[in-house]
């Protein structure tokens, strides 16, 4: 399965999802790739590699051709079965870099294809816009989870994400279904937040809830994932819940 983590607004949690579903899978036994597509290059940070270091990342699989399989990392958090293709900062160039290419909206999708056979899961984390670079995951994948923090401002763009959504499953990739929603960074102590979580709850998909929690930034610092730190905590059995519906419709 390849599966695509997006929402066109940033800080809405999308690197801590991929990481920690991602985490969790390997757990249960699961082959797992990550593939850091977002220029900000959050996910390659916290799986503890240090990006200035980096010899190849996705920006020379995606714009200059290089093989895939030398660049992705393995042995990701110590699992065996845990493996990243990093990002860097340059990858910010890849639409300017990719647009007169034949093809570009599928270039990703023809990357993966051949390596895809070797892992039960791809999971890719996204830009924080509706660029090339999305538009390529988006053409991809199989699936796609949306997470969106519990506040009005995060959930005003809902409608315009699910509408480019079923445009590109419509013209470009009929197999693509989103899976659901998550709302992250929830603070049940606030009137804000809970009036935004019945709000998303009465209008889409939500398969899980992830509380707001400092937890998080303390695991990512460590370059290790909150499930590793803390299996008990309430965000790993939150997101356990999301892992249990991306194996259900596996």
């Amino acid at each position: 399965m390849i599966l695509s983590v997006a929402n066109q607004k940033g800080g809405v949690a999308k690197t801590t999802t991929v990481f920690t579903i991602s985490n969790i899978l390997a757990d249960f036994g699961k082959s797992v790739l990550m593939v850091d597509l977002d220029p900000q290059a959050s996910l390659t940070i916290c799986s503890g590699i240090n990006k200035r270091k980096l010899n190849k990342n996705m920006y020379h699989v995606m714009c200059e051709g290089d093989n895939l399989e030398n660049v992705i990392m393995t042995n990701i958090c110590g699992k065996s079965n845990l493996h990243i293709v990093p990002s860097s900062i340059r990858l910010a160039n890849a639409d300017i870099k990719l647009v007169l290419e034949f093809g570009r909206e599928n270039i990703l999708k023809k990357i993966l294809t051949q390596i895809k056979n070797q892992y039960n899961f791809i999971i890719i984390d996204t830009s924080p816009a509706l660029s090339l670079l999305v538009t390529n995951a988006l053409i991809a994948s199989d699936y796609i989870i949306i997470p969106v923090c519990a506040d009005n401002l995060s959930y005003e763009g809902l409608t315009d994400l699910y509408d480019t959504i079923e445009k590109i499953k419509s013209d470009l990739n009929p197999k693509l279904n989103i899976l659901g929603v998550i709302i992250t960074q929830y603070d049940k102590r606030t009137l804000h937040s809970r009036e935004a979580k019945s709000f998303l709850e009465e209008n889409y998909n939500i398969i899980s809830t992830i509380p707001i929690s400092t937890q998080i930034k303390d695991a990512t610092l460590t370059g290790k994932s909150i499930s590793d730190l803390n299996s008990q905590h309430e965000i790993v059995e939150n997101y356990k819940k999301v892992t249990e519906v991306i194996l259900n419709a596996k």
